[in-house]
């Protein structure tokens, strides 16, 4: 009696595990790579989700308290504030005292990194969607969209410091997470060819799309990617100067804005910069 009631403590046992194994390992509210990259509107979130690394909006605090101190405190223009005296780790970037510790580089390089993962995975993915399941001309946007957005987020890096890596893959293997940093000269050339290929291919300004990649912004951030590399090759600064110039004359319908702090106090929110 005691053996069968052993066999039947075996035999439930292992039913419980077949029914746990078979729950956890095919629910269907699980999203993976294979079911996730199936329609239009997940290409769209997926976009938007390399959007959310523009400027670090993703949070409340990182617009000021990340990109502010690591891109501007460097400025001859920027004078620190009161409160930010407070902040011994903004303080070390306007004094340039800072190592490579500083919790708002490692925030940064952090944020700019998750960008391009994002892009990466939608140049990747997209053009895998069904056929039936997305619209021929917002296929090619999206994937320029994110074009744009992977050599806009190089760019912040390479501007910020001396080597940087190239992702130019989204990465699915443990032993592709090493890779060497790049010379500066390939980081250029990587940045200047993705936003070629967003140039031809993405929408003129769209009052609808307020804040979407634009060829204008394309065709600025290239000028401005050349103006950079005249700047540090200067055997090659004829060349880039003549590259530059034809990239800011491809740029139509815009201005400059002749109210330079209105861009940043919050009373010219509707003003179209360049950078969108």
């Amino acid at each position: 009696m005691k053996k069968i009631i052993y066999i039947a403590s075996i035999c439930i046992a292992t039913l419980f595990a077949s029914c746990h194994d078979f729950l956890t390992l095919e629910s269907p509210d699980q999203l993976t790579s294979d079911n996730f990259w199936i329609s239009q509107s997940n290409a769209e979130s997926a976009l938007a989700a390399a959007y959310s690394q523009l400027e670090y909006s993703i949070d409340t605090w990182e617009f000021a308290e990340v990109k502010w101190p690591v891109e501007a405190y460097r400025e001859d223009i920027v004078v620190l504030g009161y409160d930010a005296q407070n902040y011994p780790n903004w303080v070390e970037l306007a004094n340039f005292s800072y190592t490579n510790g500083n919790s708002q580089f490692s925030s940064y390089w952090k944020n700019n990194y998750k960008g391009v993962n994002f892009c990466n995975q939608i140049i990747e993915k997209v053009p895998l969607i069904p056929t039936e399941n997305i619209d021929a001309n917002m296929r090619i946007q999206i994937i320029n969209e994110a074009h744009f957005l992977r050599g806009y987020y190089h760019m912040k890096l390479i501007l910020n410091w001396k080597e940087i890596i190239i992702r130019d893959k989204y990465i699915t293997k443990q032993d592709e997470i090493a890779k060497a940093l790049s010379t500066r000269e390939d980081v250029w050339d990587f940045i200047i060819n993705e936003l070629k290929a967003a140039t031809a291919l993405l929408p003129t300004h769209d009052a609808n799309n307020i804040g979407r990649a634009t060829s204008g912004a394309a065709q600025a951030y290239l000028g401005f990617a050349y103006l950079t590399r005249a700047y540090e090759e200067s055997s090659k600064k004829e060349q880039y100067l003549t590259e530059a110039l034809k990239a800011f004359d491809e740029i139509k319908g815009y201005e400059l804005e002749k109210n330079f702090v209105s861009m940043f106090d919050g009373t010219n929110k509707k003003q179209q910069r360049v950078c969108i």
